[in-house]
């Protein structure tokens, strides 16, 4: 498992589009591409979801049905996003602290197909 190929592949989005491009709604674009190229690269990883505390599955946040906070790459149990390598209780605290939800889901394990 390399997270530093992770973070080199978030390194290069952020030095080609700016830190501030890879939140703000585009963090799910941002993940796919790191995911897509560390794939590529041989490396086993997988997306994660951080959504509203009421989702049950994935799918409710595929269908529109809950808020998506965030989409991370997963890669054994730390989460990359374009800031730093997390922790799920990282995400879930970042989570309280920016949309005041205590109880946020965290869908671990998910692959582009899975989105579909």
């Amino acid at each position: 498992m390399s997270i530093e190929a992770a973070v080199a592949a978030y390194k290069v989005l952020e030095e080609a589009f700016g830190l501030a491009e890879l939140s703000g709604g585009n963090c799910g674009s941002a993940a796919l591409a790191v995911h897509a190229k560390l794939v590529e690269a041989g490396i086993d990883c997988s997306l994660a979801f951080v959504a509203q505390s009421d989702a049950e599955t994935h799918n409710d946040i595929v269908d529109g049905e809950v808020p998506l906070y965030h989409v991370v790459v997963q890669m054994g149990d730390m989460f990359l996003d374009g800031y730093k390598e997390n922790s799920s209780d990282d995400l879930r605290e970042w989570a309280r602290l920016e949309y005041r939800d205590r109880d946020a889901q965290i869908f671990t394990g998910l692959q582009p197909d899975d989105l579909t």
